[in-house]
């Protein structure tokens, strides 16, 4: 497990990754009550392998969750990865950031803006990239 956050109803969420069958790996979020008994899990994947970092909930109840993926299976480049999801943990959207160099980040915060901030870097140059709280449309990447 990578990340923790204590949730608006007192409860957590919780960011990792976890093993599946085929051999890969993909993201993996808990979700407990305030006494830490799990409410719900999930994981979460492309057919590469997907490592999730950093997880926090939006004013709305809702999640967004990043970390990076490998989502061509055996490829040698990464993506960042975003996913939103509802406080039962279901998908809302996901997007992949990235290019034809490696692209680290997935460390994400909310600016207060509606946009959660993601730190990037693509290659040798580091981005934040903002993005709606609403959609997965990407409002700039400095």
């Amino acid at each position: 497990m990578y990340d923790i956050k204590q949730t608006s109803d007192g409860g957590y969420i919780i960011c990792g990754t976890t093993i599946i069958e085929s051999g890969n790996s993909d993201f993996y979020i808990i979700k407990t009550n305030a006494s830490g008994d799990t409410l719900w899990t999930r994981h979460y994947g492309s057919p590469g392998n997907d490592m999730a970092y950093s997880v926090i909930q939006n004013t709305d109840g809702s999640f967004f969750v990043g970390g990076l993926s490998y989502r061509v299976q055996g490829s040698s480049l990464l993506d960042i990865l975003i996913m939103k999801l509802n406080n039962e943990g279901e998908n809302i959207w996901t997007e992949y950031y990235g290019g034809d160099a490696w692209d680290l980040g997935g460390t994400i915060d909310l600016s207060g803006n509606d946009e959660i901030i993601v730190c990037a870097g693509h290659g040798v140059l580091v981005q934040v990239i903002r993005i709606s709280t609403y959609s997965k449309l990407t409002l700039t990447a400095i």
